[in-house]
């Protein structure tokens, strides 16, 4: 795409050999004044020079282009050399040279990476050169294919510079909406949540008490969309979930917790837990709590009707283990290399809850840390295992 003569001037300044070949362009040609130039139809800025004749320029300072002869290279597509203005028979009668005093001139055209005319490399003297002998013309040409390139080069990191710094805006502007969607959300979810104990503190209706149980389902899930959203926002934003690790022995009974309220929301289930952590653990237990619930959930989505799902959480051997397992299809080789991919399902065509993020999730979870999550799906029969290296509580 076009650039602003500004970008232009960047694009050639990130270019470190450029003040090297105008110098040797002006030491090979004799001329005093050698600058590489952006042109447009309606501009003409100096994107580096190198001058010994104090010709009166500096870089980003521009020219009428209606006055230049780089403007009819533009116009032509194609290079222009005099050696001798006044005797120029094209030339003689230019106002040009006459303008800016100059005999001997050379404005080669310069491309970028679309092939598009970015500007030229020109050089101008008072004195007459010989500029048109075929060594010269093959070095100014040379030295002109070699520009080309760079400023492809520059041109083309520069604008992925610039769309990559778009992104990143978008990015945080989403995580930002999505951060405020979800404090917009919580509040009144918090207060149904309110309503609702009060509801079950003052009427034992059984009908009410039915409904009651089904919105705390709802609000529960809903809630967890939430976690879910904002924390994989914040995955694509900073590249990964924030965890707070601390020595904790409560690890257990969060752990517990986690699987007696999935419990009381998926009554027709039947979930066996068998959680047994004495030691104290370097992590953050909030977190690992969040991964045993998504890992369990998922477990229930997909587990077969009637069959009992496993839960098992120990730290032994140096080694914390928490395991989910459920009965039903087994899951193929290929699928579980796309498990934790975000907004992917196991079963495309079997209806489910969420976002597809809870596996996802997990994973970032377990990579902030340091530990590995495993899945193994054999003979109807599927485990998920998350392993952490425990470490003394003396070495943190």
């Amino acid at each position: 795409m076009p650039h602003t003569p500004d970008i232009s001037v960047s694009i050639i300044r990130s270019i470190d050999s450029v003040p090297h070949i105008l110098k040797l362009v002006a030491e090979s040609t004799g001329v005093g004044f050698v600058c590489i130039a952006h042109v447009t139809p309606d501009s003409w800025t100096v994107c580096a020079l190198h001058d010994e004749v104090d010709f009166g320029l500096a870089v980003g300072g521009k020219l009428d282009v209606t006055y230049t002869l780089c403007n009819s290279v533009r116009a032509m597509d194609k290079e222009i050399v005099i050696e001798h203005a006044d005797k120029d028979p094209l030339y003689a009668e230019n106002p040009v040279p006459k303008m800016f005093n100059f005999q001997s001139y050379f404005s080669f055209p310069l491309y970028d990476g679309n092939g598009n005319f970015f500007g030229t490399l020109c050089g101008l003297d008072k004195k007459a050169l010989t500029l048109k002998s075929d060594k010269v013309l093959s070095m100014l040409g040379s030295f002109s294919t070699l520009l080309t390139r760079q400023i492809e080069n520059a041109a083309a990191f520069a604008d992925a510079k610039t769309q990559w710094q778009h992104q990143k805006e978008a990015v945080q502007l989403r995580e930002q909406n999505i951060a405020i969607l979800g404090h917009d959300l919580r509040t009144p979810l918090s207060t149904i949540s309110v309503g609702l104990d009060v509801i079950e503190n003052i009427t034992n209706e059984p009908q009410t008490a039915k409904v009651v149980k089904m919105m705390r389902a709802s609000t529960f899930r809903i809630e967890r969309l939430i976690s879910d959203v904002m924390d994989f926002a914040h995955t694509r934003a900073s590249q990964g979930v924030i965890v707070q690790r601390r020595k904790t022995d409560e690890l257990g009974d969060k752990l517990s917790h986690v699987v007696a309220e999935l419990s009381n929301n998926y009554p027709a289930a039947t979930i066996t837990g068998d959680i047994v952590i004495n030691e104290v653990i370097y992590c953050d237990p909030d977190r690992l709590s969040q991964l045993l619930s998504n890992l369990l959930i998922n477990a229930l989505i997909h587990g077969e009707d009637g069959r009992p799902v496993t839960v098992s959480a120990q730290a032994e051997k140096s080694i914390l283990r928490i395991e989910v397992a459920n009965y039903g299809p087994t899951i193929p080789a290929e699928a579980i290399d796309r498990l934790f991919q975000p907004f992917w399902r196991q079963e495309a065509g079997r209806e489910s809850e969420g976002l597809g993020l809870g596996l996802f999730i997990a994973s970032e979870i377990s990579k902030a840390h340091d530990a590995k999550l495993f899945v193994s799906s054999k003979s109807s029969h599927t485990v998920f295992s998350f392993h952490m290296p425990v470490l003394p509580a003396s070495d943190h």
